[in-house]
């Protein structure tokens, strides 16, 4: 089977971008694909495990993504974007991989299908 690699720069709930992604993934999973995220810039709000979906009456994001995680996906979230929004591992799940653009190209390079989020035009 292949390999997806989904890049995520979307903040949570401003758009459908990230729904989107989470979807595609849950897909490629169910079909035996290997799945990895690079979240980067906004996206990483994405990971913040305080999040509450009350409100809206819907599963917080962060929750989605620990699902994957649990699936079989591999999460890495960029150390630097996560240092200029003041955003501290202890604040991610654990299982999350902290990154670097290193770890992008790497990816990059063992992916056969590359989709990127980032953010509306």
């Amino acid at each position: 089977m292949g390999k997806l690699l989904i890049i995520v720069c979307e903040a949570p709930f401003q758009s459908e971008q990230v729904n989107y992604a989470l979807k595609i993934a849950e897909r490629a999973l169910e079909k035996g694909h290997g799945v990895s995220f690079f979240i980067t810039m906004d996206g990483i709000y994405n990971l913040i495990t305080t999040q509450k979906g009350k409100a809206l009456q819907i599963k917080p994001i962060v929750e989605r993504f620990k699902e994957l995680m649990v699936k079989g996906a591999r999460i890495i979230c960029c150390k630097l974007c996560m240092e200029l929004r003041g955003v501290e591992k202890s604040m991610i799940p654990e299982e999350v991989t902290v990154g670097e653009l290193s770890d992008l190209r790497n990816e990059i390079q063992e992916a056969d299908c590359v989709l990127s989020f980032t953010g509306r035009k």
